[in-house]
């Protein structure tokens, strides 16, 4: 399959846009229900775009989707966890307020696991479509 000039370029100007916009859904949704998977689904597009731009069917920046899927879960994880650290129930919120930052807090955290799973799982989908594709 030869690479594509326009496909390639158009990428160049809109991948930026798609990233902005998945985090954009990340920040806005985190104390709103779906952030983090419609986040994770809209970086995952991106990222399936970027691999077929660049002809690669294996590893997003270096990682492989199940690397992703791991670093999502054990964020997700770790942010349950906090709360029961502090003497609170199990995945009870717990929030920080530093100066010149915006209110912070453990659903936040687990938002962020949530994404980075999406974002591995969509990307694996996207290898095991491309495999079956070339094995047929």
């Amino acid at each position: 399959m030869k690479k594509s000039l326009i496909y390639s370029t158009a990428l160049k100007l809109i991948s930026p846009l798609l990233w902005a916009f998945a985090f954009w859904i990340y920040w806005r949704g985190h104390n709103l229900p779906g952030g983090g998977f419609i986040g994770g689904l809209v970086a995952g597009l991106n990222g399936c775009l970027l691999l077929i731009a660049n002809h690669q069917r294996t590893t997003w920046a270096g990682l492989r989707p199940s690397t992703w899927v791991g670093l999502g879960l054990t964020v997700a994880l770790m942010s349950s966890l906090i709360a029961p650290v502090l003497g609170l129930d199990f995945m009870k919120g717990v929030w920080v307020q530093w100066p010149l930052l915006p209110l912070l807090g453990t659903p936040m955290l687990f938002d962020l696991g949530v994404f980075l799973l999406v974002f591995g799982m969509v990307l694996q989908v996207f290898q095991l479509l491309w495999t079956q594709k070339e094995n047929s």
